[in-house]
């Protein structure tokens, strides 16, 4: 395996840092540093996701998210970041994006992710979203 720089993460003060491949490891002293990367979970939602620990509170955080704060720029200040292929577990820098709340609703009708109207699960159930004519049934 290569030995890949760490950079610092930003949103951690500098306490973790990421890699390209988006390896995670606690660079400061602490409560579990020992130098090794961080277990990353595969949550339902099919995102990665790691454990942090900042201040005595543990969080979770996407990882293609931190990748994207590192090392991809956002000179437009968009908020979120999209997988281009539609993977959720492909987090090379190559398939990530900054996108507007906007574009990542697109994208995700685009592809297939998010589905509206008469495939959408609310409509199969009698509930419908904004995505979809008629009112919502109580």
């Amino acid at each position: 395996m290569l030995d890949l720089e760490f950079i610092p993460l930003p949103s951690t003060n500098g306490i973790y840092g990421i890699n390209i491949n988006g390896d995670i490891k606690r660079l400061k002293r602490g409560q579990g540093t020992n130098g090794s990367c961080l277990k990353v979970y595969c949550e339902s939602n099919g995102y990665k996701r790691v454990r942090i620990c900042l201040h005595g509170k543990t969080e979770l955080r996407y990882i293609h998210r931190l990748l994207a704060e590192v090392f991809l720029d956002n000179p437009d200040d968009k908020p979120c970041v999209n997988h281009i292929d539609g993977n959720k577990l492909n987090n090379e820098l190559i398939n990530l994006e900054w996108v507007s709340y906007s574009e990542n609703t697109q994208h995700a009708i685009k592809t297939g992710l998010h589905k509206i109207g008469e495939d959408c699960y609310n409509y199969k159930h009698g509930k419908y979203s904004r995505h979809t004519k008629g009112e919502q049934n109580v």
